[in-house]
Protein backbone atom coordinates (compact mmCIF):
# COMPACT_ATOMS: atom_id res chain seq x y z
CA UNK A 1 0.00 0.00 0.00
CA UNK A 2 1.78 3.02 -1.15
CA UNK A 3 0.71 6.62 -1.92
CA UNK A 4 2.98 7.80 -4.78
CA UNK A 5 1.59 10.97 -5.36
CA UNK A 6 1.88 12.84 -1.93
CA UNK A 7 4.33 10.52 0.18
CA UNK A 8 7.74 11.09 0.02
CA UNK A 9 8.48 7.64 1.74
CA UNK A 10 6.42 6.17 -0.60
CA UNK A 11 7.68 7.34 -3.46
CA UNK A 12 11.49 6.47 -2.30
CA UNK A 13 10.10 2.71 -1.83
CA UNK A 14 8.93 2.87 -5.28
CA UNK A 15 11.85 3.96 -7.07
CA UNK A 16 14.35 2.32 -4.29
CA UNK A 17 12.74 -1.27 -4.43
CA UNK A 18 9.21 -1.67 -6.32
CA UNK A 19 10.41 -0.24 -9.65
CA UNK A 20 13.81 -1.93 -10.33
CA UNK A 21 14.81 -4.47 -12.38
CA UNK A 22 15.79 -6.96 -9.18
CA UNK A 23 11.79 -6.67 -7.31
CA UNK A 24 10.71 -7.03 -10.83
CA UNK A 25 12.20 -10.50 -11.27
CA UNK A 26 11.52 -11.19 -7.56
CA UNK A 27 8.25 -11.10 -8.08
CA UNK A 28 7.73 -12.40 -11.20
CA UNK A 29 9.58 -15.88 -10.13
CA UNK A 30 8.66 -15.83 -6.32
CA UNK A 31 5.84 -14.46 -4.64
CA UNK A 32 2.05 -12.96 -6.35
CA UNK A 33 2.49 -8.75 -5.72
CA UNK A 34 -0.13 -6.35 -6.08
CA UNK A 35 0.86 -2.39 -5.62
CA UNK A 36 -2.06 -0.76 -4.42
CA UNK A 37 -1.64 2.88 -4.61
CA UNK A 38 -3.49 5.43 -2.60
CA UNK A 39 -4.18 8.71 -4.08
CA UNK A 40 -4.29 11.75 -2.26
CA UNK A 41 -7.58 12.55 -3.10
CA UNK A 42 -9.27 9.57 -1.36
CA UNK A 43 -12.05 9.96 -3.60
CA UNK A 44 -10.48 8.62 -6.91
CA UNK A 45 -9.65 5.36 -4.70
CA UNK A 46 -10.91 2.25 -7.07
CA UNK A 47 -13.36 0.51 -4.83
CA UNK A 48 -11.41 -3.04 -4.75
CA UNK A 49 -8.50 -0.94 -3.61
CA UNK A 50 -10.19 0.60 -0.65
CA UNK A 51 -11.85 -2.49 0.29
CA UNK A 52 -8.35 -3.81 0.60
CA UNK A 53 -6.94 -0.72 2.55
CA UNK A 54 -10.15 -1.31 5.12
CA UNK A 55 -9.51 -5.07 4.87
CA UNK A 56 -5.89 -5.12 6.13
CA UNK A 57 -6.48 -1.66 8.24
CA UNK A 58 -3.62 0.34 6.35
CA UNK A 59 -3.21 3.32 8.27
CA UNK A 60 0.64 4.28 7.39
CA UNK A 61 2.03 4.41 3.92
CA UNK A 62 4.10 2.70 3.04
CA UNK A 63 2.86 -0.28 4.28
CA UNK A 64 4.03 -4.04 2.78
CA UNK A 65 1.47 -7.06 3.92
CA UNK A 66 2.33 -10.32 3.08
CA UNK A 67 -0.47 -12.89 3.00
CA UNK A 68 -0.97 -16.37 2.49
CA UNK A 69 -2.91 -18.18 0.34
CA UNK A 70 -6.26 -17.27 1.67
CA UNK A 71 -5.47 -14.03 1.94
CA UNK A 72 -4.88 -13.99 5.75
CA UNK A 73 -2.11 -11.72 6.88
CA UNK A 74 1.02 -12.99 8.17
CA UNK A 75 3.49 -9.91 8.44
CA UNK A 76 3.43 -6.50 7.96
CA UNK A 77 6.04 -4.05 7.60
CA UNK A 78 5.45 0.34 7.80
CA UNK A 79 8.03 2.43 6.16
CA UNK A 80 11.00 2.65 3.52
CA UNK A 81 14.44 2.93 3.52
CA UNK A 82 15.66 -0.77 4.48
CA UNK A 83 17.34 -2.79 1.43
CA UNK A 84 15.91 -4.53 -1.33
CA UNK A 85 17.29 -7.75 -0.11
CA UNK A 86 15.71 -7.54 3.14
CA UNK A 87 12.60 -7.10 1.74
CA UNK A 88 13.12 -10.15 -0.04
CA UNK A 89 14.45 -12.51 2.91
CA UNK A 90 11.43 -10.70 4.92
CA UNK A 91 9.25 -12.23 2.62
CA UNK A 92 10.73 -15.55 1.59
CA UNK A 93 10.46 -16.39 5.71
CA UNK A 94 6.86 -17.23 5.37
CA UNK A 95 7.48 -19.18 1.96
CA UNK A 96 6.05 -22.08 3.17
CA UNK A 97 2.52 -19.90 4.16
CA UNK A 98 1.54 -18.46 0.35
Amino acid sequence: FTGTEWCPACTHLDSSVIATKEWLDFQRAEIAFQKVDVPADRSRLKEGDRHLVSKYGVRGYPTMVVLDAKGKELSRQVGSGIPIENYKEWIRRHRRYY
